[in-house]
């Protein structure tokens, strides 16, 4: 028999299916070579191995000068050598400078770098006008002022991106501990669907579902589709396909079947089998028969059907338990505030989903739309707005891109 816990409270859909995320734990650890490792999750802190800089250099090109030797100006120092990049530092004496460029180790004895278009240069020397205001320490990149030894570079839980690799590699780290990949299982439920590329009658559905969802895991490199499967509206080939997609990942997408028709069956599915029922029908329009549930220690989604729908609580609401799961820290979505403009109130009950198409200076525009079956409005936006109840379409509003990250 089933346990249900549903929620009863006033919180927001965000909150709810947020809080849930929150009781969920990030999948295992493992070691991969740095060159797998961007677009994963960093498992431990990124540390720096040392200084950086490792040591004093050059942040312009010119002359490495004792700043002393500058107070009686207009100066002229011979120029006794030149630093180069990746060539230990060499020694500076008294009255005297040394040629420079950028990234080279600063002399011992220099503690000032002067431009080369602050001088005046003759080849064997140069001169240093009165007038030249310079300070100690001037065009220097001293070590350790970026980070020291030790310290860390980015947290747990970090998205690896392009600087964060390179600052992988420029610490020393050939090999990262990442949290493995998120295994999903995507269930896609109804007697009306047929594949893509079989013949379709007017009462069936070239079968679209999957095909979203597996674009916005594509996108994602710690996400991993272990399992696909069609199943018909049967309740008892609907506990098959949950009991062995269980066993196999570690979320459980499903499309259909989660509102209170004869042959919705994805409740009475997962209650066969022993499910905790997290929340089931949430205030938003469009996907609110949204269902979540843990079954045998994994979390079950149940998406509306309707390709609308499962577009908008994929990205709103199942992005946050897989962004959980994959051990990003920062995994409650930052939406960005965009500047919409309708003076419809919206619906005193529900969360509305607008499709938008981003313009110039964080402005969006609404898109027609004729519901939670219209692909193409869906095809022609850029991601959706989120607009409380009871509220004035026009003002900022939180957008979501069609993205899980």
């Amino acid at each position: 028999m089933s346990t249900n816990r549903e929620r009863t409270d006033t919180a927001s859909p965000g909150e709810t299916v947020a809080r849930w995320a929150d009781s969920l734990s990030p999948v295992e650890a493992e070691d991969v070579e740095l060159s797998e490792a961007v677009g994963r999750v960093l498992a431990v802190p990124l540390v720096a191995d040392r200084d950086s800089p490792p040591l004093d250099v050059s942040a312009m090109d010119g002359y490495a000068v004792r700043w002393e030797d500058l107070q009686n100006r207009p100066a002229v120092l011979p120029v006794i050598g030149e630093a180069r990049i990746g060539q230990p530092p060499i020694e500076l004496g008294p009255h005297s400078a040394i040629r420079i460029v950028t990234g080279a180790p600063v002399p011992k004895g220099a503690d000032t770098v002067l431009r080369r278009e602050w001088v005046r240069e003759h080849g064997t020397h140069i001169e240093v006008p009165a007038e030249l205001g310079v300070s100690r320490g001037q065009d220097i990149r001293f070590q350790g002022e970026n980070i020291s030894a030790g310290q860390t570079v980015v947290p747990e839980g970090t998205l690896v991106t392009a600087p964060i690799l390179g600052a992988c590699a420029g610490f020393g780290h050939s090999r990262v501990r990442v949290f493995r990949r998120v295994g999903v299982a995507l269930l896609v439920t109804g007697n009306e669907l047929v594949a893509v590329d079989d013949t379709v009658q007017p009462w069936q559905l070239h079968e679209s579902n999957s095909w979203s969802l597996r674009g916005l895991l594509s996108m994602v490199p710690f996400l991993e589709l272990r399992l696909l499967q069609h199943i018909p509206d049967d309740l008892d080939q609907m506990v098959a396909a949950l009991t062995g997609a269980l066993d196999q990942v570690d979320l459980v997408l499903m499309t259909g079947g989660v509102s209170m028709g004869d042959t919705d069956f994805v409740r009475p599915a997962l209650e066969k089998i022993g499910a905790t029922i997290v929340f089931h029908k949430l205030p938003i329009r469009p996907g609110k028969p949204l269902l979540g549930a843990m079954c045998h220690g994994r979390p079950v989604m149940g998406l509306p059907g309707n390709p609308v729908s499962v577009l908008v609580t994929a990205c709103r609401f199942a992005g946050m338990v897989l962004r959980r799961l994959g051990g990003i820290s920062r995994w409650q979505p930052r939406p960005t505030l965009v500047e919409v403009n309708d003076p419809e109130v919206s619906n005193p009950t529900l969360w509305l989903y607008r499709p938008v198409r981003l313009m110039e200076q964080a402005v969006a525009e609404f898109l027609p739309t004729r519901g939670s079956g219209d692909l193409v409005s869906a095809a022609r936006s850029d991601g959706f707005v989120e607009i409380p109840p009871n509220t004035v379409g026009t003002g900022l509003r939180h957008y979501f891109p069609w993205s899980l990250l």
